[in-house]
């Protein structure tokens, strides 16, 4: 019971949720005794739950408290998800179908918020839907290899560099060729706007450049959008906020995928948790959307100058794979810093780039 609880089921007071953990994944074990003397250093004697408001924790009451912890928040869970779906079916400029599936993204993630499975059943889905997982190609042949054919669902990819490496290009990149090979999924912008980044894709496809619209020389006329990429301009999104959209776009819109530009821009830390924990909560809990919701995530971060990545340990373990963008000038290349299912192979080197930019068109990046 314990070891299923998460900090979103703690409202009131997340510093118990960290308390928790950290105990139970040092030791492996929960000392009740101990945890007492903890809360009791932080003011967290009383637990939340209503029905023990007034209840100190103890070693008789310990796992009884948890269980309700984690009934209140499956409770809380199901009328937030509820109120959001009647307020989609209030608004008469959705169509039915959309408010239906929403309502069975959000029963699916219900269900399977204490799902246990056993190997039998396992067995069983491999032979229903087969071993070879859906996968979408990033349009970048030597990336694909290195991924085992392309991105795939329930993999978060992560990509980290330097200020004005080249991070968001090499996204919008890749957005652009997933969009072109029907692969629908989600652009969340915290920097740079949703605006400029499908300029650069429409100047792409009309062999221009995208500075040619600021200075007044394009218009939009006779320009197709891809109908496959959808937009969420997002500066300052908190982290609840970001899974909500993310949540909305997997009913709603039917994604297979999300572009996150970038991770320290996540907002949402609470007064009482360090900066540091919370990234590290962020890029877990895309991992476990990611899982939960059978998409993949591009996730992009920055590193300072000295190419480290703040609360980077956190990234390395909620990313199946991890490159950093090196490179000058016109080229770059990928160092696969980590991998969880492939071999730790990079994407070109200093001697040989893999990428160079476009700047006549664009720009974008293509392969050397």
């Amino acid at each position: 019971m314990v070891a299923s609880l998460t900090v979103d089921d703690f409202v009131v007071n997340p510093l118990a949720f960290e308390i928790i953990q950290d105990q139970y994944y040092a030791t492996g074990s929960l000392n009740t005794t101990s945890l007492a003397i903890q809360f009791k250093s932080h003011n967290l004697e009383q637990w939340q739950p209503s029905e023990f408001v007034s209840s100190v924790v103890t070693t008789t009451n310990f796992e009884q408290l948890c269980d309700v912890v984690k009934g209140h928040s499956l409770r809380r869970n199901a009328i937030k998800r509820a109120q959001e779906v009647i307020s989609l079916a209030n608004d008469m400029t959705n169509a039915p179908d959309t408010c239906v599936n929403m309502l069975q993204g959000m029963s699916a993630e219900l269900m399977r918020s204490d799902s246990i499975i056993s190997q039998s059943q396992i067995l069983s889905d491999m032979r229903d839907n087969g071993v070879v997982k859906e996968h979408f190609s990033t349009g970048l042949r030597g990336l694909d290899s290195l991924m085992g054919g392309g991105m795939f669902r329930g993999k978060v990819y992560g990509f980290s560099g330097k200020a004005k490496s080249g991070k968001t290009l090499l996204a919008s990149t890749i957005s652009y060729n997933l969009g072109e090979n029907g692969c629908r999924h989600l652009y969340v912008a915290m920097e740079m706007g949703a605006t400029e980044i499908a300029q650069r894709k429409f100047a792409r496809k009309g062999g221009f450049n995208s500075l040619e619209f600021i200075q007044g020389k394009r218009t939009w006329e006779g320009l197709k959008p891809n109908t496959e990429i959808r937009y969420l301009d997002a500066p300052g999104i908190t982290f609840p906020e970001l899974k909500s959209r993310l949540l909305e776009a997997v009913a709603r819109h039917q994604i297979t995928g999300a572009v996150i530009d970038y991770w320290q821009l996540v907002q949402g830390q609470d007064s009482r948790q360090t900066e540091e924990k919370h990234l590290r909560d962020v890029a877990q809990g895309l991992a476990d959307f990611a899982k939960k919701h059978n998409i993949w995530i591009f996730l992009l971060s920055q590193t300072n100058e000295e190419g480290k990545t703040f609360a980077g340990q956190g990234l390395i373990k909620a990313c199946d794979q991890l490159y950093m963008i090196h490179g000058t000038d016109d080229t770059r290349w990928l160092e696969m810093s980590a991998t969880r299912y492939t071999e730790r192979v990079n994407y070109g080197s200093e001697d040989n780039p893999s990428l160079s930019i476009n700047k006549r068109v664009g720009p974008y990046f293509e392969e050397i």
